[in-house]
């Protein structure tokens, strides 16, 4: 069992990036299940001495951090535990390491991204005794997105009568407890939704016989979201991923 501090971000992206599968046996494992495991014992970082032998023995790079993401890779439990602190044979040592240096730099991308969506999520949160009451104001909205680079919730939208470019500027956005609802039932979280939004949105049709009208949007990812405009006013009635 690791001693090492390891964030459940981190673990999981380093599950996730191996397939979900053991890196020893190979077997397909579940993330609750998954040990993340130091290829070179992780004991030897307290062991200078060792690990000079074991970086020598083994053609490893005096720079070689034991503790570092190229040391760490996803593993069942029987298999942590077979291997335990021992040092791996030269050989196979050296293949797995190469495995996982081939995956660092999809690492890296991963979580950057996974620490810019919990950036959004803060964002978000910080909004979110305005969503609890059912409104926020766009002003509130705009000013957070765009120091996250986010495009403004809703730009320029085409009409759907004459295809013309329309400025939009909703004064308030409110949710219905049914929108909020599906979010949950549908696993449509608000890093989906921003996500959606920071590609840009394009309006997909317009029901003028309802009144107010009905409006739906769909994202480039196939994330639609369903509302009602009238005035200055928006009412989001659901969202969905198609």
């Amino acid at each position: 069992m690791s001693n090492q501090n390891l964030s459940p971000i981190l673990r999981e992206t380093i599950w996730d990036i191996h397939g979900r599968r053991c890196f020893h046996c190979r077997k397909t494992i579940a993330f609750a299940e998954t040990v993340i495991d130091h290829l070179v014992p992780e004991l030897l970082s307290e062991k200078p001495d060792q690990l000079n032998a074991v970086k020598k023995s083994h053609g490893l790079q005096e720079t070689f951090d034991v503790l570092s993401h190229a040391n760490l890779a996803p593993s069942c439990a029987p298999c942590n535990t077979l291997k335990g602190d021992n040092v791996l044979p030269v050989g196979q040592l050296a293949i797995l390491l190469s495995r996982v240096e081939e995956k660092l730099p999809i690492l890296a991308k991963r979580l950057k991204n996974r620490k810019d969506e919990r950036s959004l999520d803060n964002l978000l949160r910080a909004i979110s005794i305005g969503i609890e009451q059912g409104v926020f104001t766009i002003a509130q909205l705009h000013a957070g997105l765009s120091r996250e680079g986010v495009l403004a919730l809703i730009g320029s939208m085409a009409s759907a009568a004459n295809n013309a470019a329309a400025t939009f500027d909703p004064e308030k956005i409110f949710l219905t407890k049914h929108a909020l609802q599906r979010m949950g039932d549908r696993m449509i979280s608000a890093t989906d939704v921003l996500s959606a939004l920071r590609e840009g949105v394009a309006l997909e049709s317009v029901d003028t016989r309802r009144d107010p009208p009905e409006y739906r949007l769909r994202s480039s990812g196939g994330l639609v979201v369903t509302f009602h405009r009238k005035d200055d006013h928006v009412l989001i009635l659901t969202c969905y991923q198609s």
